[in-house]
């Protein structure tokens, strides 16, 4: 992954101890489906 937000976690990464950030691929369809399921109540 690259890019500008990419950087940031990256760089937040390697400054915080006792965690560790992973970037974790999804497809686009997917992200909202809560929100969609939700709609209307």
């Amino acid at each position: 992954m690259e890019g500008y937000d990419a950087d940031v976690i990256r760089a937040i990464d390697e400054r915080i101890d006792g965690y560790t950030l992973r970037f974790e691929p999804t497809v686009w369809d997917t992200i909202f489906v809560a929100l969609v399921e939700d709609h209307g109540k």
